[in-house]
């Protein structure tokens, strides 16, 4: 007879059979086409997110609740992020920009503590349920994810051990991809139900309890940073998103640890002064952390203007100083700060979940507002007798299409022939063509493509030949797209890395699209019948700056470069230095 806790089980399990079984199908369904375009973004992410919360929130309560609070927290982002592929002509290059599903996920999210509160506690905004929910939860995912981490291993031991006997039973298993999903789907549905029976047990508070012991070293850093400030200069803090990126990191670090010193109630909050003490200084640090992040990602907005990825940081520097303003306000009341704290908290809770929304409406469309941005910025570096990179337009949806044209239209209005080449610039890469490479694209390939030194061009040839279809796309269209000095985007070095292993070894250099460096290696067959792919080490700085990698590629194609014998044969360049690893 199966008891209350063992039927609990098998549900669970079954549920999560049941939700990997949905989204194989899914999966199969848009592979054959029979559910297209902004239908099937919509009931793919439904089905994902309405299992995902369903899991969560049952075995915590009752099954009516737990299935409403799961379409409650599924339906919105699901909609809002069919509402998102409006932008796209093609619906399907939402994912190109993975700004609308992280807004997705943070809105689907933030609702589950607060459902929970509502369905166990006083109020859906007691403090000490959210807090007790919330990081129960990230309990919970960590414990199912290890143990589906297991089970795989467990798994592939199995397989490999019966392969030993001639027993291809799971091998051929396997081989079904249902299998896969629904064995997952299964061992977090089981894993979770056992984590809920064991309640008691796989509590939240030990990991509190340790993390928190890391608020006075995480004070100290923050100190020694704030201190070394009006010595070092702020150089390096503003030069570039990166740095932003860290303050704001370390903001949150902060948060989390002030959070956790003052757990859920002052009778729960850390006994040690130290501790508390820490906590209440970090609060104050959270503020000038998120000042100093939001001023180095404004500075670089104003340097270069918005784009969706700076939309990110701008909104992220937004919650950082909300939290930081927050706290400060709290400990500046004095004894009662660690309440002010809390209630922060569960304010900015909800407002993170508003801008997520948000996000996903025009209100903050980051494409549109990265595209007004970019025209604006265009047109006073045409009037200054500059040109400007407008080709991240074309991934912005139709907002970047409309940019591109109304800036045609302001070239010839305002008769700014630096603008003209821009757009020009723009369109050409824009009609690259994205299904396949043509021969005649081969052939226009082997022709520009830079090739070191000189008398390597059979080489070239060669490896242009071999290249899988993506690889000839991406470098044609680096190769066309010409650098600041005029020359193409990319160039091939050839060159005797590893004098241990037969023939040369080839090294290409390219602009992505984004503008970043990009660098494969590639070496010979033992009969040097054909190119293989290659393991790279490489050592330089600020290697990946656009700037940088600009020059580097414009430094190559110039001349060859040197080379130094490290036991391996390095490439350098000025202070950068490129390594082929050995096969063997």
């Amino acid at each position: 007879m199966l008891t209350d806790q063992l039927r609990h089980r098998w549900i669970m399990a079954g549920l999560g059979a049941a939700a990997g079984l949905s989204i194989w199908a899914l999966a199969e369904v848009v592979e054959a086409d029979w559910l297209t375009g902004r239908w099937a973004i919509f009931i793919c992410t439904l089905t994902a997110g309405f299992f995902a919360a369903l899991l969560a929130l049952a075995g915590q309560m009752r099954w009516g609740q737990a299935l409403t609070g799961a379409l409650l927290a599924a339906l919105p982002p699901a909609a809002l992020l069919t509402w998102v592929s409006l932008r796209h002509d093609d619906p399907y290059d939402l994912f190109d920009q993975g700004f609308g599903f992280l807004a997705a996920f943070v809105l689907g999210l933030i609702p589950l503590p607060f459902l929970l509160a509502r369905a166990s506690g006083p109020h859906w905004r007691d403090y000490g349920a959210l807090f007790n929910h919330a990081w129960g939860l990230t309990i919970r995912a960590l414990a199912a994810l290890v143990f589906v981490g297991v089970v795989w291993v467990l798994v592939f031991l199995s397989d490999a051990l019966l392969s030993l006997v001639g027993i291809t039973l799971i091998e051929e298993l396997l081989r079904e991809e249902a299998v896969g999903f629904v064995l997952t789907g299964t061992a977090i549905g089981l894993s979770l139900a056992v984590i809920s029976d064991l309640g008691d047990y796989v509590s939240p508070d030990l990991l509190i309890r340790l993390l928190r012991l890391l608020a006075p070293l995480v004070l100290l850093v923050t100190a020694v940073f704030l201190l070394a400030l009006p010595v070092k200069g702020l150089s390096n803090l503003f030069g570039g998103l990166s740095a932003a990126g860290v303050l704001l990191a370390m903001a949150a670090v902060g948060a989390a640890m002030v959070s956790m010193a003052i757990d859920r109630a002052d009778d729960q909050a850390a006994a040690s002064p130290v501790i508390r003490q820490s906590a209440r200084g970090l609060a104050v640090c959270v503020l000038l952390l998120a000042g100093f992040g939001a001023w180095a990602v404004w500075l670089r907005v104003g340097q270069y203007g918005l784009s969706p990825e700076r939309v990110l940081a701008l909104l992220a520097a937004v919650v950082a100083l909300g939290y930081g303003l927050g706290y400060a306000v709290s400990v500046a009341r004095g004894a009662a700060w660690m309440q002010g704290i809390r209630q922060t908290n569960v304010w900015m809770a909800l407002g993170m979940g508003a801008m997520a929304a948000l996000t996903l409406t025009p209100v903050l469309d980051a494409e549109r507002l990265s595209a007004n941005s970019q025209m604006r910025r265009a047109i006073a570096l045409a009037e200054q007798g500059e040109v400007a990179d407008l080709r991240a337009l074309n991934r912005w949806g139709r907002a970047g299409a409309a940019a591109l044209t109304a800036l045609e239209g302001q070239a010839k209005a305002l008769a700014l022939p630096k603008l003209a080449e821009a757009t020009g610039a723009a369109r050409s890469e824009g009609t690259t063509i994205s299904y396949g490479p043509t021969p005649e694209m081969k052939a226009e390939l082997k022709a520009i493509l830079p090739a070191q030194p000189a008398r390597s061009g059979a080489m070239r040839d060669g490896l242009v030949a071999w290249m899988d279809d993506y690889q000839v796309m991406a470098l044609h269209e680096a190769c066309t797209t010409p650098l600041p000095g005029g020359t193409p985007g990319c160039v091939a070095m050839f060159y005797d890395a590893l004098p241990e292993e037969p023939g040369e070894e080839a090294l290409l250099l390219y602009r992505g699209k984004s503008g970043d460096l990009r660098v494969e290696g590639y070496g010979t067959t033992d009969d040097g019948a054909t190119w293989v792919w290659q393991s790279l080490q490489i050592d330089g700085p600020q290697m990946w700056e656009r700037a940088v990698g600009e020059a580097l590629i414009a430094q190559l194609q110039a001349g060859e470069p040197k080379l130094r014998p490290v036991t391996l044969q390095a490439l350098v360049v000025g202070q950068n230095e490129i390594l082929f690893v050995p096969q063997n």
